[in-house]
């Protein structure tokens, strides 16, 4: 009596092929009963049985599935390349904590290619792009730098608080002047 066994497949694979440094993802396989396994581990890390990815640090390695053959059949793989995206950093902001109503002053990031923007433009407005604020009336309001995502990466954002206070005002003056 012979057996003769059929030849394997690793089947086709899916997940995403990006992602970000701590991101994960769920890798899988139209074929059950294989194993995952990543050829860097320092860049991600995958769970052999769940096919959990996890990034690890920024780079690119390969993802492999393996079907292990049975009754002298070699065994069958499926490889996926994989690109881990550092997280974006917004940088370190600056620009006042203070402003009076009708006043105007410069922010700035570190980091450049990011957006500005106001939590309540009634009290105070920016320029996306330049980070000039303009101190509209009296209040608080966060003035957000965001800078996009990519690679699987979300956005990544910081603020300054900014507290705008209303002008003072000498009032109108009145009485003989001689």
């Amino acid at each position: 009596l012979v057996t003769v066994a059929t030849t394997l497949s690793a089947g086709v694979l899916s997940g995403s092929q990006s992602i970000c440094v701590d991101g994960s993802a769920l890798f899988a396989s139209t074929v059950q009963g294989g194993r995952w396994s990543s050829g860097n581990t320092g860049v991600a890390v995958v769970d052999s049985v769940t096919g959990v990815l996890t990034g690890v640090s920024p780079g690119s390695t390969n993802i492999t599935y393996t079907v292990y053959g049975l009754g002298g059949c070699p065994d069958a793989s499926q490889t996926r390349n994989v690109t881990v995206t550092a997280p974006p950093i917004p940088g370190v902001l600056s620009g006042p904590s203070a402003l009076c109503s009708g006043a105007a002053a410069g922010f700035s990031s570190s980091v450049i290619g990011g957006t500005w923007s106001s939590t309540n433009p009634s009290v105070a407005t920016v320029n996306a792009s330049s980070g000039v604020v303009n101190a509209v009336s009296a209040g608080l309001v966060l003035i957000r730098y965001t800078v996009s995502g990519s690679g699987g990466c979300p956005d990544s954002s910081a603020s300054i608080t900014l507290t705008v206070d209303q002008s003072a005002s000498a009032g109108v003056l009145s009485g003989v002047q001689s």
